[in-house]
């Protein structure tokens, strides 16, 4: 429900809730990529007033193919990658954590 809000409060309420029901589609398509369970989505989606019929269904397409739809490290190969962001006597410093000396 939060992403809806958000999506109202940036938009404004004009252009948010095409917004809204862009993403309630888009969740939908998520749970079931059936082939006929997605033209019912681009059937609604036509009803609502997204383009002619086949628009939705290319464009939920296009945002597959393309990966734009993945933010924040889904195709990370590794997160577990350690940098050493100071490489002088003070980061070797804050590296001895718990050792004794």
């Amino acid at each position: 429900m939060n992403t809806y809000a958000s999506i109202v409060g940036i938009a404004g309420f004009k252009h948010g809730a095409g917004g809204t029901f862009g993403a309630l589609m888009h969740g939908w398509a998520n749970i079931n990529r059936g082939e006929e369970f997605l033209k019912v989505l681009d059937q609604r989606a036509t009803t609502m007033g997204f383009g002619k019929a086949g628009d939705w269904l290319e464009a939920n397409r296009l945002l597959r193919e393309t990966g734009f739809e993945h933010v924040a490290g889904e195709y990370a190969m590794r997160d577990n990658l350690q940098h050493k962001f100071i490489g002088n006597d003070w980061g070797e410093f804050l590296k001895c954590r718990t050792r004794v000396l």
